[in-house]
């Protein structure tokens, strides 16, 4: 197995980031991992030293949105983290996804050794608060898998394939730069219409809770229409078939 990079994207979410960190650092895995940590927020909320508390490499994109919040993209955080990396392997998850067993992370990656054109998957759960309040309380949250609703995560809360892939179509569309919603749609649309295809695995991990955000007034108008008309579209950013 080859080496791997976890990039967490976050906009000032260090409670869950930090759970979420602590679940990695737990992690047993054959080969080494790295994580880079791209904080997207506004600033000056202690990411950083979250970040390296679990030995996590940081990067900080936040400068373009911090006194527009509502303006930033998840999408583009992810790309310049991507710039930073050469591992051939790489997991894209959100700060507030928690890696249930030690070997979660080592079943999320398997079938990368085999298949290359694997877009590998957890199973997973949405949190409706009970698993963040018995974190915070330093319980265990094993028992509450069952009861927890299955969160669809074919959209990319978290996924593991060839970082090469992520490269060749250009990564997440730069134009979705206003708003929120869509270019993770986008991404995953056109990495199947590129030749992956979803893999199911054993690993386990829980969406933690956290207020969902409401789709902004440019989000409507802008960022679902971008994607309906570049539906069909794989290359972005430039990029080109190779």
């Amino acid at each position: 197995m080859n080496k791997t990079t976890v990039i967490i994207t976050t906009f000032d979410r260090n409670e869950l980031l930090a759970f979420g960190l602590k679940s990695l650092s737990r992690q047993e895995v054959r080969h080494e991992i790295d994580i880079l940590v791209v904080d997207d927020g506004t600033g000056g909320k202690g990411t950083e030293k979250i970040a390296a508390k679990y030995r996590a490499d940081y990067l900080f994109t936040g400068q373009r949105n911090a006194d527009k919040p509502d303006w930033r993209s998840w999408g583009i955080a992810l790309n310049r983290g991507v710039e930073h990396i050469a591992t051939e392997n790489m997991v894209m998850c959100g700060p507030e996804m928690y890696y249930m067993t030690y070997l979660c992370l080592a079943k999320l990656l398997e079938p990368l050794d085999k298949d290359s054109k694997a877009m590998c998957i957890p199973y997973a759960r949405d949190d409706k608060g009970t698993c963040l309040d018995r974190l915070k309380q330093g319980k265990g949250i094993t028992g509450l898998w069952d009861g927890m609703p299955i969160l669809n995560n074919k959209i990319g809360f978290c996924m593991a394939f060839k970082h090469k892939h992520y490269v060749d179509i250009g990564g997440c569309d730069d134009d979705f730069a206003k708003g929120r919603g869509w270019d993770d749609q986008d991404l995953v649309g056109r990495f199947l219409a590129y030749g992956l295809r979803y893999v199911q695995t054993h690993a386990r991990a829980v969406h933690l809770y956290h207020s969902r955000n409401i789709p902004s007034k440019t989000s409507k108008t802008l960022n679902r229409p971008l994607y309906e008309s570049r539906r069909g579209q794989i290359y972005r950013n430039g990029a080109k078939p190779v």
